[in-house]
């Protein structure tokens, strides 16, 4: 698919990655992979963030908040840029939602507070909201509407991601702080 789009930054969420895996076994000719590897301890997660090799790219570990998260910046014309990857696992209780929340929204807030020309934040949230896509909401999707509300933060995706059972949602989300920089936006 790529070969076709050319894309700049393709992003993965649930790699399931470990450090044991080296860069060069889930290379892709051409792109540079910035990773945040399976947390100590669990079977879910990891992201990793493909840029091309070409691009000014930085990690920015200094803006992530939470353990399924990737911050970095690129500069186009003296303007910086910030993108975050996120994986957000589906069965959080309550209260791991709520931490899932404060987490994500201190990312967003100190990612605005670099002032960059635009804040793209990619990820797999597994949160329903009928807002994006129409089905049912659930708690997560609420949530995580807030947070977009409370940051600025504008939602890009309203087609099914997830299909599962004969059921479809949309769960995997683009967000920006500048909907108006964004020509086109599909999965």
């Amino acid at each position: 698919y790529n070969a076709i789009q050319n894309y700049d930054f393709i992003a993965l969420t649930e790699s399931k990655l470990s450090s044991s895996t080296p860069n060069e076994s889930i290379s892709i000719d051409g792109y540079t992979p910035i990773r945040r590897d399976l947390p100590t301890g669990t079977s879910y997660g990891g992201v990793i963030l493909y840029h091309k090799t070409s691009l000014p790219v930085r990690p920015r570990p200094n803006l992530e908040t939470f353990e399924n998260m990737l911050v970095c910046e690129v500069t186009v014309s003296s303007k910086k840029i910030l993108i975050s990857v996120t994986y957000r696992r589906h069965h959080h209780s309550i209260s791991e939602l709520n931490v899932f929340k404060n987490k994500l929204e201190e990312m967003c807030n100190k990612v605005a507070d670099e002032k960059p020309l635009c804040a793209l934040h990619l990820g797999d949230f597994n949160g329903h909201n009928a807002t994006w896509c129409p089905g049912d909401d659930n708690e997560a999707g609420k949530v995580l509407a807030e947070v977009f509300y409370n940051t600025g933060l504008h939602q890009l995706v309203h087609e099914p991601t997830h299909f599962i059972n004969g059921t479809q949602s949309c769960i995997d989300l683009v967000l920006t702080d500048q909907p108006n920089l964004i020509n086109d936006c599909s999965m």
